[in-house]
């Protein structure tokens, strides 16, 4: 049996964006590598395992016990994977237009391109998605352990998006999308967690855990027509004054307030 050794980064910790030493110790499963360096959970992990999706340097590898030791080339479907040294995390302010995936053949914009001039830019993917014709606050990071602490539904973190309408918002409307609203595609109902009215035409909505294009199927249940819907919260990370299309880096106290009620 091979010995265990200690690779050593720096995460985030909770004061001022200070940082603290982590351990993640050598060999390690090759799910739990998955969910540390993927927005994957573990679960998901062990499923990509089984479906033959993952490689370690050059086999494929379907054994669930099988463990990864330090300096290992692992991929998943051909991507190289790494445990990020130093936590990274950025807000962009996604403009409409680009995509959130880092690769799709059928599309040419997407939203990472914005963060190019950073340190190894392929390392990072989005922490949830925007849909293409959605703006505002995206957060990018190459840490999997932090993806899925913010991504997992136990969480709670609420996301509190902008949206303009056309027509005139019905304030009996949004109460009826805050009881919920069964859609034939899913078992479950959409609903917002609250809302509040800004104008005739504008709402400020919050959602806990959000379906796939949660908020414009609602919206267009009751025949409205979306203008524009930014993300301007996560927890009570603000998107605040970031223009469109930049990006900045986050610190300890950054990430604290999106886990912050």
């Amino acid at each position: 049996m091979r010995a265990a050794r200690e690779h050593h980064v720096s995460c985030p910790k909770a004061n001022g964006g200070q940082t603290m030493k982590a351990i993640y110790e050598f060999p390690m499963r090759l799910q739990v590598f998955l969910s540390k360096s993927t927005p994957l959970s573990r679960r998901k992990a062990e499923e990509a395992i089984e479906a033959g999706r993952v490689e370690v340097n050059g086999s494929v590898i379907t054994q669930m016990g099988f463990k990864v030791e330090k300096g290992d080339k692992v991929c998943l479907d051909g991507m190289n994977l790494f445990i990020p040294g130093d936590v990274r995390c950025y807000m962009l302010n996604k403009p409409r237009g680009c995509v959130c995936t880092n690769s799709d053949p059928h599309q040419k914009n997407y939203a990472r391109d914005y963060l190019s001039d950073v340190r190894e830019p392929e390392r990072l993917f989005s922490i949830g998605r925007l849909d293409k014709d959605s703006q505002g606050l995206l957060l990018f990071t190459d840490d999997g352990a932090l993806a899925n602490k913010i991504i997992h539904p136990s969480g709670k973190i609420i996301k509190t998006y902008r949206v303009q309408v056309k027509e005139k918002l019905r304030q009996s409307d949004l109460y009826k999308m805050k009881d919920g609203i069964k859609l034939p595609d899913s078992p479950l109902p959409y609903k917002l967690s609250s809302f509040s009215l800004v104008s005739d035409n504008i709402a400020e909505v919050m959602l806990e855990s959000g379906k796939n294009r949660e908020i414009r199927k609602l919206f267009e249940n009751f025949d409205y027509t979306i203008e524009k819907l930014i993300r301007i919260r996560i927890g009570q990370l603000e998107l605040g004054d970031l223009k469109e299309g930049h990006y900045r880096k986050l610190n300890g106290t950054d990430i604290d307030r999106i886990f912050q009620k």
